[in-house]
């Protein structure tokens, strides 16, 4: 597939396309004998890993080992599941944060309405 229908599938730009190429995140693809690259479904897969990685709020280092370990046991190490379960108590954490302050905005708005 070419680098257009690559980025619609994926939701990333072509420039984020190409550097996470050319900083090993996303595997390199072949290229035509015109040197246009030829992406598979395999890029797409690494690319919705990657964005998925840095949604949950992975550095690309993290995503690049996590990867990396993936592809050579077909799972995820247990350093990855442990960075998960931290990100999961971060998250769940600013969670709680986040319900006191509306409950706090509520108090508020109760006080200016009576």
């Amino acid at each position: 597939m070419k680098i257009s229908e690559l980025e619609q599938l994926s939701g990333l730009g072509r420039d984020t396309i190409r550097y996470y190429e050319r900083v090993g995140l996303l595997t390199s693809p072949i290229r035509k004998s015109n040197s246009y690259r030829v992406y598979t479904e395999r890029h797409l897969r690494e690319l919705l890993f990657i964005k998925k990685g840095r949604e949950i709020g992975f550095s690309l280092e993290d995503i690049k080992h996590g990867a990396k370990m993936f592809a050579l046991k077909g799972k995820l190490c247990k350093e990855s599941v442990m960075q998960l379960k931290q990100k999961k108590m971060e998250i769940l954490e600013r969670i709680e944060s986040e319900k006191l302050a509306l409950r706090e905005i509520e108090k508020l708005m109760a006080g200016v309405i009576e």
